[in-house]
C-alpha cells in the first residue's frame, strides 16, 4: 500500500525545513536519509525517515540524529520553504544590561569570523573580544558572563547600538545567542534593518526611560520585561509599563515572521500570472543588422 509521506521525497534528503506536528509545535529538521520497511506485513512499505532537529529532549540531545516512522499518517506536515524567522507576538524573558554606547557590528561579531557560510553559531562568539580573554577564557568582568544573566533573552543597551559595518552576521550572533528582543534609544540603519530581516524586535525608548530599566535590571536580580508586540507595550510585574513605536510594515512582518522572500512569496500568484502574460511578448535584446555592424572602425 503506498505510505503519504506528505511530500516528502528523496529530493529533500540534505535540506532542512520545517515541520508541523499534530500537536502544532513546529520543527527545524534535516532530513539525513528515507528508507523503506522490509518486515513482513503489517509493517511493509512504511517509511521511515532519520532526521535530527534543533529540538532536546530528555531522550534525545540538540541535533542528535534518530529513525521516525512515517506510519502514522498526518505525523507531519511539510512546508515548501525553511523560514529561519518565528513569529514574534509576546516575548517574556530576563533582561541582561549592556551599558555601553556606540557599540559597533565589529565587536558583535569580529572581522574574522566573517567567513562562516551559514548562519548557525555565531552566539558563541558574539562581543567576541569583549566576552573572552586569551585562549577564549570566559572574561569574568564581562556582563554576558555574570551567572545572573545566563539565560536572558532581551538585551537592553545604550545609544547606536549596531554602528559600524553593515555586516548581517551581528544581528546572526544577536539571535543565534538568544536574545529576541533589544531595547536601545536609537540603532544605526542598517543593523536595525537587518533585525526585521532575522526575527529580532528593536524596541526604542526615550533615554529617561532606557535609563529606568537599567536601574531596576542592576538592583533585582531575575528582572525580567514582557514584550507586547501586537500593543507596542513592555512592562514588568511591578506594574510599569512603556509604549514604543514601530512602523506597521515593519511589525507586521515580525508578527507573521516573514523575511524577505517570505513577503515576496505571499504575491507569488500575482508574480506567477505576471510572468505566464508577459513572457512571451517580452524582447530580451534587439536584432542586429549586421550591414551597419562595423566593429569600431
Amino acid at each position: 500500500m503506498p505510505v503519504d509521506t506528505h511530500g516528502l521525497n528523496p529530493d529533500h534528503v540534505g535540506k532542512k525545513m520545517r515541520v508541523e506536528l499534530t500537536s502544532g509545535e513546529l520543527l527545524e529538521i534535516r532530513v539525513h536519509e528515507l528508507t523503506v520497511c522490509a518486515k513482513p506485513e503489517p509493517c511493509c512499505g512504511i517509511t521511515y525517515i532519520l532526521l535530527s532537529t534543533n529540538r532536546s529532549d530528555e531522550k534525545r540531545e540538540k541535533g542528535a540524529a534518530y529513525w521516525m516512522a512515517f506510519g502514522e499518517i498526518e505525523k507531519f506536515k511539510v512546508f515548501g520553504r525553511l523560514n529561519h524567522m518565528q513569529p514574534f507576538s509576546t516575548h517574556t524573558g530576563m533582561v541582561m544590561p549592556l551599558d555601553r554606547v556606540n557599540v559597533d557590528t565589529d565587536q558583535m561579531v569580529p572581522k574574522q569570523f566573517l567567513k562562516a557560510l551559514t548562519r548557525e553559531g555565531f552566539g558563541r562568539i558574539l562581543f567576541y573580544d569583549w566576552r573572552y580573554l586569551p585562549g577564549e577564557k570566559p572574561n569574568p568582568e564581562f556582563v554576558l558572563n555574570f551567572p545572573r544573566y545566563k539565560s536572558a533573552s532581551v538585551l537592553l543597551t545604550r545609544a547606536n547600538f549596531g554602528c559600524g559595518s553593515s555586516r548581517e552576521h551581528a544581528p546572526w550572533g544577536v539571535k543565534d545567542y538568544g536574545f529576541r528582543v533589544i531595547i536601545a534609544p536609537s540603532y544605526a540603519d542598517i543593523f536595525y534593518n537587518n533585525c526585521f530581516k532575522n526575527g529580532i524586535l528593536p524596541a526604542t525608548l526615550a533615554e529617561e526611560q532606557i535609563e529606568e530599566l537599567f536601574q531596576r535590571t542592576e538592583k533585582e536580580e531575575g528582572y525580567s520585561l514582557t514584550v507586547n508586540l501586537p500593543n507596542q507595550t513592555i512592562a514588568d510585574k511591578h506594574g510599569l509599563m512603556f509604549k514604543f513605536e514601530i512602523a506597521p510594515s515593519r511589525k507586521e512582518v515580525l508578527l507573521k515572521g516573514f523575511d524577505d522572500i517570505g513577503t515576496s512569496l505571499q504575491h507569488v500568484a500575482a508574480i506567477d500570472a505576471y510572468e505566464k502574460t508577459h513572457a512571451a511578448t517580452a524582447t530580451m535584446f534587439d536584432k542586429v543588422d549586421v550591414k551597419y555592424y562595423t566593429n569600431g572602425h
